[in-house]
């Protein structure tokens, strides 16, 4: 299998590609990660702080934090670039695979991608380094690239994805996209038009399976490989309007940039072809040279040596993929389970793998996670003047407030918050985010009171109509009070599961 591996990764390893779409990847991935370490900034205190501002954290991460945007700052710029990457990998590593309350899934795939960018050509035109001659100028690359970006970055996650959605009784129906679309811890806007369309949110739901099935293999296909990547990004784009999940959502459609071929005007026949060529098929050999970029370890070796590595990728992909609901149910009930030896066997590896390469199950969107999902809180100031004001963590409607984005979205919504709320965890965030928007808003914690609201909710088990706006009208009831006074939090709630 190695050897049939090695053949395929040298064919597209020796096939060219315009190395300006690698560049247009590196500029946007920049910026998307740029808005994501602009987002710890601005609430590192809530993130890093035991309690945010009262007992500050051991160490002061605004300035690491300041760093890294600089960092990526000179990636977006394709300045001393493979040492941004460096940096950038290692910042990531410090971040992103240590999260835990504040993680989110999208976190592995910053991993894995910034990973991929220490060897990749990303600076090669479109670059300060190429302008400057900091670097040998490239205008084409090899193809292999823009493949392990979107495994790595969304087509492993597809495959895993559906694996577990196949299993699920939502997806199943075909009610996938209407479910996650219609409960009010997931969203921020309100889609009932469409939602209300029975067949279309059917066809979308298996539309969605079927393309988390199949695009990963037909991608190679190059007549099918273009309609197949605009229907990706407007899933994607979908995503980023319904669900408060940016990151997610532009990093995904971004992963799809190497892929994409480029315009006509762009090629070197053009007036306005920036000098970007693209590159004759009979100088393709060249490519290999690239092998030796590091040492002087000749490329066959370096190409067998990827060929290991990315056998080892797709083999601890396979690993997790193994312990889906899907393929469990196809051993039935013999007494030897592959799924269990495969555990044990993935084990020793799955910190690393998880840590270092952002290779997880990837268990998203599945309605059993919202089994008992049926309250919604919300925090609302006892301003001196006798008025409340909402703290922007929910909407009056029970979606998600502009806070709630991203991270902080996942941090309110499954951690805080939760399906089976654990009351000590409800306790302390409601501690820590009234504490921080208290002093974000000049606030005094001397003496401030915040009422804590409750909202019941349904779990559907099937399509409704006009489902959402029937819980978004759904009362709001006072069950409990958060006093600060001399600095001092004190929470008086009953326990939430009881009500």
């Amino acid at each position: 299998m190695l050897g049939w591996l090695h053949q395929k990764l040298r064919f597209l390893y020796t096939k060219p590609e315009p190395a300006l779409s690698l560049a247009v990847f590196r500029v946007v991935y920049g910026l998307i990660l740029m808005g994501e370490v602009g987002q710890i900034i601005y609430f590192q205190h809530l993130i890093f702080d035991p309690i945010p501002y009262l007992n500050l954290a051991e160490i002061n991460y605004l300035p690491l934090l300041l760093i890294w945007l600089l960092v990526l700052a000179c990636l977006v710029l394709g300045l001393f670039t493979r040492l941004a990457a460096i940096f950038n990998y290692a910042f990531s590593l410090a971040t992103f695979a240590l999260f835990t309350e504040f993680g989110y899934h999208i976190d592995y795939a910053y991993v894995a991608i910034n990973f991929l960018l220490l060897l990749a050509p990303i600076s090669g035109v479109l670059s300060l380094d190429a302008t400057f001659k900091l670097t040998a100028r490239q205008e084409w690359v090899s193809s292999i690239w823009a493949y392990l970006i979107f495994f790595f970055g969304v087509g492993f996650t597809y495959l895993d994805s559906a694996l577990y959605k196949l299993a699920d009784p939502i997806w199943q129906q075909g009610w996938g996209v209407w479910f996650a679309s219609s409960l009010l811890p997931n969203i921020y806007q309100d889609l009932s038009y469409f939602l209300n369309n029975r067949a279309l949110m059917q066809v979308l739901g298996y539309l969605v399976l079927a393309f988390e099935i199949l695009f990963p293999f037909l991608v190679f296909f190059k007549k099918i490989r273009l309609p197949g990547i605009l229907i990706g990004m407007a899933f994607h784009a979908g995503t980023l309007l319904v669900y408060p999940i940016p990151g997610f959502a532009l990093s995904a459609m971004a992963f799809y940039i190497p892929l994409l071929p480029l315009p006509g005007w762009l090629k070197s026949n053009s007036k306005y072809a920036f000098k970007v060529s693209v590159a004759p098929k009979e100088t393709a050999p060249v490519l290999l040279r690239d092998l030796n970029r590091f040492c002087f370890i000749p490329g066959s070796f370096i190409l067998k040596l990827t060929s290991a590595f990315i056998l080892y990728c797709v083999f601890g992909q396979l690993l997790c993929s193994l312990q889906s609901d899907t393929l469990k149910n196809l051993e039935g009930s013999n007494n030897f389970k592959v799924s269990k030896l495969a555990a044990r066997i993935f084990a020793p590896v799955y910190y690393v793998n998880q840590k270092y390469l952002g290779i997880v199950a990837h268990e998203i969107f599945l309605a059993r996670y919202f089994n008992g999902y049926e309250h919604i809180i919300s925090l609302q100031y006892q301003q001196p003047d006798g008025t409340q004001k909402w703290l922007p963590i929910t909407t009056q409607t029970g979606m998600n407030g502009y806070y709630n984005t991203g991270r902080i979205f996942c941090n309110w919504n499954y951690w805080v918050t939760s399906a089976q709320i654990n009351q000590e965890k409800l306790v302390a965030g409601l501690r820590d985010y009234t504490a921080f928007w208290a002093t974000k808003n000049n606030i005094s914690l001397q003496n401030a009171t915040f009422t804590i609201r409750l909202k019941k909710t349904d779990v559907p088990l099937t399509w409704q109509k006009d489902f959402l706006p029937k819980q978004m009208q759904q009362p709001w009831q006072e069950i409990g009070l958060v006093y600060w006074q001399y600095e001092k939090c004190t929470v008086k709630l009953p326990l939430v599961e009881s009500l």
